[in-house]
C-alpha cells in the first residue's frame, strides 16, 4: 500500500529485468502496441501466475487442496501459456 524506498529500490534494480523480459514478450503478439499498452499487457501476464505464490498456503488448504507439485506448476504453465497467448493474440484493443 505504501512502498517503502528499500521496495522501490529492489523493484527498480531486481524487477526491473523480468519486467523487460515480460514486455518484450508481449510485444511478440502486439507489435504495433504503444509503451503503456505493452508495460498493462505485462503486468497483466505476470500477475496470471504471482497469484499462485502470494496464496500457495491457502490454495493448498480445504476447500480448494490444491497440491502445487513439480507436475502441477508444469501443468499451470501450460494453461496459463494457452490463456495468455489466446488473449494477447486476440483480445488487444487499440
Amino acid at each position: 500500500m505504501r512502498p517503502t524506498t528499500v521496495y522501490r529500490k529492489l523493484m527498480s534494480e531486481e524487477a526491473a529485468p523480468f519486467r523487460d523480459f515480460a514486455v518484450d514478450l508481449v510485444r511478440r503478439f502486439m507489435p504495433e502496441a504503444d509503451q503503456r499498452t505493452l508495460t498493462m499487457a505485462a503486468v497483466w501476464l505476470v500477475g496470471q501466475c504471482s497469484v499462485f505464490v502470494r496464496i500457495r498456503e491457502q490454495l493448498a488448504s480445504p476447500p480448494v487442496s490444491l497440491v502445487l507439485d513439480e507436475a502441477a506448476v508444469e501443468r499451470l504453465a501450460e494453461q496459463l501459456a494457452a490463456l495468455a497467448l489466446t488473449g494477447l493474440a486476440s483480445a488487444w484493443v487499440r
